[in-house]
C-alpha cells in the first residue's frame, strides 16, 4: 500500500468489519492499535509485512476471531496468553519476527491434525514446548531441531506414527526428552503409539539415567548398544512387542549385565523368549525387576542371590522352572504348595535377629489389605501433573467405565442404600493398562432400618 506513520486511531469506528488487512506498510511502526480490539465482528486480522513491535492483550476481546496473521514484523515481546482464550481461533501466523518466546504450553487440549512442517524454524529462543495430551498425528518433524535452545519437549499422549527423528540429536541443550546427545539425562517417550525399532544410537546417551519407552509398539530386539548406558538407573520398556534376536537367540542382551547403576528394570509384556542372561542377576544394586508375561523360559539360576538389595521381583506368567535360590535376599524363603494356587514362596523369620519375633507378634492383631501392584499410581497424579497426561477417551474410560462399574458392583443386588463421602482421584489406582481400580469406596453410612456408621 505504501502508507506511512501509525495505524489510524479511530479504526474502531468500522464496527461492521469482518476482515481487516493492513499489509506491506513498512513505515507502520510501534504497537498494533489497542482500539482494533473493539472490532467485535472481526474474523480475520492480517497485519503482516509491517514494523509492529508489540501485540496488545486486548486483542483477546475479539471473540469471533478465527485467523491472526502477524508475520514479517518486528515483534519481540511475548505473545499475550489471553489470545489463546479466543475459542474460535484456528490459525496464528507469526513467522519472521524477533520473538523471544521461551515457553509454549498447549497440553491437554483438542489440537488435532499434523504438526506444521516448519515447526521450530521460527522459534530460535524456545526453551519449553508442551503439546502432550492432544490429538496430534502424523510424524515428529525434523524441523523441531531448529529450535536449537529447546530444553524440554513434551509430546506424550498423541497419535504420532513415526519413529523418533534423528534430527532431535541436534538439540544440544535438551535435558528432558528427545536429545541424542551426551548431556541428556532423562528420555521419556512412554504412551506415544510409536512403532518400529529402538534406535542403536540410544547407546550414545552416555549421561542417561532414565529411559522410558513403555507402552508403545517397539519391535525387534533390544539393541546391544544399550549396554553402554553405564549411568542408567531406570529402564522401562514394558508393554511393547520387543522380541528375541534371530541371530543371537537372546531376548535380553547379555550386555545389559554391564548396567551397574541400574535400580529399576521393567520388561513385562513383551515377546523376549529364551532364558534370562546370567549377567543380569549380577546387578548387585538393582531394587526392582519386572519380567512378567515376557515369554521367559529356562531355570532360575543361583546367581539370583547376588541381588542383595532386591525389593521387588516379578517373574509371573512365564515358563520358568527350578528351585528358588537359598542365598542372598532369598535365604529366608521356603516353597509351599497349595492345590488352589500352586507353589508360592514364604518368608521365614530369622529369630536370631534381635526383636524379630516381637515385631512379628505385634502385627498379628493388625488387618492388612493385600492388593495387586498398580505401577501407574493414583488417578490424582495423572490429572494434575505436567508429567502425566490423559486424553479425553482415557478419562471417559476411567470414570465412566471402570469407576462406575466398581460402584455398581457395590450396590447391585442389595436393598441397603450406601452413602459415599470420599470417592476421590487419590483413591483410584491405575494398573499397567490404565485400568482403574477403586481402593476406597468412601462408604460413610449404610441406610437401612437403622442408620449405621462405617
Amino acid at each position: 500500500m505504501g502508507l506511512v506513520g501509525t495505524s489510524p486511531p479511530d479504526i474502531d469506528n468500522l464496527s461492521f468489519l469482518v476482515s481487516l488487512n493492513i499489509i506491506r506498510n513498512k513505515s507502520f511502526s510501534r504497537s498494533i492499535p489497542n482500539n482494533s480490539a473493539r472490532l467485535y465482528r472481526l474474523e480475520l486480522l492480517h497485519f503482516g509485512f509491517n514494523d509492529f513491535s508489540t501485540i496488545p492483550s486486548s486483542i483477546s476481546n475479539i471473540s469471533k476471531l478465527q485467523t491472526i496473521s502477524l508475520s514479517y514484523n518486528l515483534l519481540s515481546s511475548f505473545i499475550p496468553s489471553s489470545i489463546f482464550n479466543i475459542s474460535t481461533l484456528r490459525d496464528i501466523f507469526i513467522r519472521e519476527n524477533k520473538l523471544l518466546v521461551q515457553t509454549i504450553e498447549l497440553g491437554t487440549n483438542k489440537l488435532s491434525r499434523h504438526l506444521p512442517s516448519n515447526t521450530g524454524n521460527f522459534l530460535p529462543n524456545l526453551h519449553q514446548l508442551y503439546l502432550g495430551g492432544n490429538q496430534l498425528s502424523g510424524i515428529i518433524l525434523n524441523s523441531i531441531s531448529n529450535a536449537s535452545l529447546l530444553i524440554e519437549l513434551e509430546l506424550a499422549y498423541n497419535s504420532f506414527s513415526s519413529l523418533i527423528p534423528n534430527a532431535l540429536g541436534y538439540l544440544r541443550f535438551l535435558s528432558s526428552i528427545g536429545n541424542l546427545s551426551t548431556s541428556l539425562q532423562y528420555f521419556g517417550l512412554g504412551h506415544y503409539c510409536i512403532n518400529g525399532n529402538i534406535l542403536r544410537e540410544i547407546g550414545n546417551l552416555s549421561s542417561l539415567t532414565s529411559l522410558l519407552l513403555d507402552n508403545n509398539q517397539f519391535v525387534r530386539p533390544i539393541p546391544t548398544t544399550a549396554g553402554k548406558l553405564h549411568k542408567l538407573e531406570a529402564l522401562y520398556l514394558q508393554n511393547n512387542k520387543l522380541e528375541a534376536s534371530n541371530e543371537l537367540t537372546e531376548g535380553i542382551p547379555e550386555c545389559m549385565g554391564k548396567l551397574n547403576s541400574l535400580r529399576n528394570l521393567y520388561l513385562a509384556f513383551n515377546q523376549l523368549t529364551s532364558m534370562v542372561p546370567l549377567s543380569l542377576w549380577n546387578l548387585t544394586c538393582i531394587l526392582e525387576v519386572n519380567l512378567s508375561s515376557s515369554l521367559q523360559d529356562g531355570s532360575l539360576p543361583i546367581e539370583m542371590g547376588n541381588m542383595m538389595v532386591l525389593r521387588i521381583l516379578d517373574l509371573s506368567r512365564n515358563q520358568l522352572s527350578g528351585k528358588i535360590p537359598s542365598i542372598g535376599p532369598f535365604e529366608n524363603f521356603l516353597v509351599a504348595s497349595f492345590m488352589s494356587i500352586g507353589n508360592i514362596a514364604i518368608k521365614v523369620l530369622n529369630l536370631q535377629v534381635e526383636g524379630a519375633f516381637k515385631t512379628f507378634v505385634a502385627t498379628l492383631n493388625s488387618w492388612h489389605f493385600v492388593l495387586e501392584y498398580m505401577p501407574n499410581g493414583n488417578l490424582e497424579k495423572w490429572l494434575y501433573s505436567h508429567n502425566h497426561n490423559l486424553n479425553i477417551l482415557q478419562r471417559l474410560n476411567i470414570m465412566v467405565l471402570y469407576v462406575t462399574l466398581a460402584l455398581e458392583y457395590l450396590h447391585y443386588g442389595y436393598s441397603t442404600t450406601i452413602v459415599h463421602c470420599d470417592l476421590k482421584p487419590s483413591n483410584i489406582l491405575l494398573d499397567q493398562d490404565l485400568v482403574a481400580h477403586d481402593v476406597d469406596f468412601g462408604m460413610a453410612k449404610l441406610l437401612g432400618d437403622r442408620d449405621s456408621m462405617m
